[in-house]
């Protein structure tokens, strides 16, 4: 009687071994689709910084064309109030010539 006791118990022991390791070999196989799909996300998110990071440098290059178009004109719009500056100077002092010759 003993002995099947033991037996028993032994057999008891086997069987909560073998479901654990059953249990850990069905967690492995999740953890590792888990995993999987994290890597596939991973990439995914590289690929979006990626496309992202290009978009940046576009837009970067177009603002310094922008740029550099904005400061031509700039120099234009200085060059071309001078010049109008100058020829309403010129009206005006004509007109205040005209007055005094007037008076």
């Amino acid at each position: 009687m003993l002995q099947e006791d033991r037996l028993t118990r032994i057999e008891e022991k086997i069987d909560k071994i073998s479901d654990s390791v059953s249990s850990l070999a069905k967690s492995s196989a999740v953890m590792s689709t888990k995993i999987t799909e994290l890597e596939v996300r991973r990439e995914e998110s590289h690929q979006r910084a990626n496309k992202f990071s290009e978009r940046m440098d576009h837009m970067h290059d177009g603002i310094h064309d922008l740029d550099t178009h904005l400061k031509g004109l700039e120099s234009k719009v200085t060059v071309t109030s001078k010049i109008l500056l100058g020829i309403g100077s010129i009206l005006v002092a004509a007109v205040i010539n005209e007055i005094v010759r007037i008076i």
